[in-house]
C-alpha cells in the first residue's frame, strides 16, 4: 500500500535546470495537512523532497475528483526562487 508520488516529484524537480514550475496530482494524504491520514511519514516524504529541492509554492486539496475513493490533491511549487 505504499505511494510512489513522492518519488515521481523527486525526479519531476530533478529534471527542472535552475529555476521552474512543476505541478503533479499527489494523493491528499500524501501531501495536504488538512487530510486525516495515519500515513503522516507520506507527507513528511513530501515536504523533504520539497525542501531537498528548494521549492516555495501550494498545495491544494482537491477531494475525490476522480470519483474513486482516494482524495487528491496538486502540488504547485517552483523550483529555485520566489514564488510568484
Amino acid at each position: 500500500k505504499g505511494d510512489l508520488s513522492a518519488v515521481f516529484l523527486d525526479l519531476m524537480l530533478g529534471f527542472v535546470k535552475d529555476q521552474g514550475y512543476v505541478g503533479i496530482v499527489l494523493p491528499a494524504g500524501q501531501s495536504y495537512s488538512g487530510s486525516m491520514t495515519p500515513h503522516g511519514a507520506g507527507k513528511l516524504l513530501t515536504y523533504t523532497v520539497l525542501e531537498k529541492w528548494g521549492c516555495e509554492g501550494e498545495i491544494l486539496y482537491l477531494g475525490d475528483v476522480f470519483r474513486h475513493g482516494v482524495h487528491a490533491s496538486i502540488a504547485i511549487v517552483r523550483r529555485g526562487g520566489a514564488f510568484e
